[in-house]
């Protein structure tokens, strides 16, 4: 099976470059964005959709919330995780948007990163088969 499409936002150049080798280790198609504003270009250029956008909560400029609001406008069937410092009711309390399918607080394990990609993929897995013809 194919690897994912993912998309990663982090204005933190160290986990950003970190995290794009891993996923492309795992033979997932990455997308690295150093910021919101990146992202959301990379969103709108984008001729297929990302199946998983790993976005980093605060960000100068176009923050993570905005992105996530961006891409459940524009990509609602993308997967989203929040790699945050801040626990889960931290960003649920400062956040009333759309539902996101992860927080990945951080700092956060590999280990843990790969198994909750791997709940992504078996779900697009057990996906049918789309009617494009």
């Amino acid at each position: 099976m194919a690897g994912l499409k993912i998309l990663v936002v982090d204005d933190d150049r160290e986990i950003r470059v970190l995290l794009t080798e891993f996923l492309r280790e795992l033979d997932h198609d990455v997308t690295a964005a150093a910021s919101g504003l990146e992202a959301v270009e990379a969103v709108g250029c984008q001729s297929e959709v990302f199946e998983l956008a790993i976005v980093d909560w605060q960000m100068a400029g176009i923050t993570g919330r905005d992105v996530i609001n961006h891409l459940r406008s524009d990509s609602p069937e993308t997967h989203i995780f929040v790699a945050t410092g801040h626990n889960a009711q931290e960003v649920s309390d400062s956040y009333a948007g759309p539902v996101v399918d992860h927080i990945l607080r951080k700092p956060f394990s590999l280990r843990t990163l790969a198994k909750e990609i791997a709940r992504v993929a078996s779900k697009r897995a057990m996906r049918p088969p789309s009617d494009e013809s």
